[in-house]
């Protein structure tokens, strides 16, 4: 039996005479050789660049000039953010057109993301110029641009543009592509319900509420909406207008009476239904409620209504009385000739129609300047015009 001979390697003892070690399975006639540490320069290299994706956004901030070098279309994204905070939209326009052509240190173009976040903030910038032809351009090229996008903004700021003008065909192409994008919810039956009232596609708005009524019943926006969309609709007659009433009254009872949308709609409902009463009251409350962005509309409304209660009670006043019915008698013949006889000459004369002129129409008179006369012509005229003595 062998002397015991430890291991190089791992210095374990009991070989009992074997060429490999029975604990580390290495060779025991090969001398121990000591590993060479491993170069640490990546390992370094690695931690400075997560450490510094990790710090960026605060070093940013910081440092202005950094983020200029490393992402110049960002820097100038964020001047253009702050020109459109105070209203600048036509220098913001400039600056956002020149953050689309540039880049970052690591690639001549943005991505998609970003380039379709400042379409859409183009297109805001229009919208708040009226300019709604360009707004629609940019507003699609954001949506071509980033086509993940999942936010529904751009959808929405796309359908109100186009039910502005009035585009029917490319509403029903967006409409399809935002069900099949955010599904079937009730924010979605809200926005292209309303994007159809504004076009008067009155059918369209109420096949789209009571789809989204069935789903969300006690959701009170698809109720308001609902009730508003036939308070519009001019040819909806009185049974119709009671029944939207019944919906109007459950959403403003489940809004507990606080949202100036309802307020507006059971006032534009019993102004039809001829209740002028609850109509102002209904619409008093709404300025009461309305938010401070709201304010303005809710106070012309009010004006609108009363306006319109005024007009209507000076026409029922003024209104002409009914002619008194003729009582044929029984032995008035009803034959042909007796019909065909001529009618007297001499008829009753119509009284004149009142026709009304809203004040805004009346124009308003404006009389030039007297010229005031100087020298001997002046003293001509105050001895004219003197009072007899």
């Amino acid at each position: 039996m062998s002397a015991r001979k430890p291991c190089p390697h791992c210095g374990f003892e009991d070989t009992f005479g074997l060429d490999v070690c029975p604990k580390c399975d290495q060779p025991l006639n090969q001398p121990y050789q000591e590993e060479q540490a491993r170069p640490f320069l990546f390992q370094f290299v690695l931690f400075l660049l997560v450490l510094g994706f990790v710090l960026y956004p605060y070093l940013k901030k910081q440092f202005p000039a950094l983020e200029k070098k490393v992402d110049p279309g960002a820097y100038t994204e964020r001047q253009a953010d702050r020109l459109f905070e105070q209203k600048q939209y036509k220098e913001a326009i400039k600056r956002y057109k020149t953050s689309l052509t540039q880049g970052t240190l690591f690639s001549k173009r943005r991505g998609g993301r970003e380039r379709g976040m400042v379409h859409y903030k183009l297109a805001l910038c229009h919208v708040y110029l009226k300019q709604s032809a360009l707004a629609i351009k940019h507003g699609e090229a954001a949506l071509k641009a980033y086509p993940s996008w999942r936010s529904p903004l751009a959808y929405q700021m796309l359908l109100y543009l186009y039910s502005v003008g009035k585009q029917e065909a490319k509403i029903d192409a967006l409409a399809k592509r935002y069900k099949k994008k955010f599904g079937k919810g009730s924010q979605t039956y809200i926005e292209l319900g309303n994007s159809y009232g504004r076009i008067r596609s009155f059918q369209k708005a109420l096949a789209l509420y009571k789809e989204g009524l069935k789903k969300y019943p006690k959701h009170p926006a698809l109720l308001g909406g609902y009730a508003w969309t036939i308070a519009l609709d001019r040819s909806t007659n009185k049974k119709q207008l009671k029944h939207a009433l019944t919906y109007a009254e459950r959403a403003n009872k489940l809004t507990r009476g606080k949202r100036f949308a309802i307020l507006n709609t059971l006032a534009e409902l019993h102004m039809r239904l001829g209740d002028t009463k609850k109509a102002l009251s209904y619409a008093k409350e709404g300025v009461k409620r309305a938010l401070r962005r709201h304010k303005k509309v809710a106070k012309m409304r009010l004006k609108s209504l009363q306006h319109a209660a005024m007009l209507g009670a000076f026409k029922h006043a003024h209104r002409r009385p009914a002619p008194p019915r003729r009582s044929t008698p029984a032995s008035r013949p009803t034959t042909v000739t007796a019909l065909a006889q001529p009618r007297p000459a001499s008829r009753p004369a119509s009284k004149p129609t009142v026709r009304l002129v809203p004040l805004r129409k009346i124009p308003r008179l404006r009389f030039p300047p007297v010229p005031i006369p100087k020298g001997k012509a002046h003293r001509r005229s105050r001895r004219l015009l003197a009072p007899p003595q």
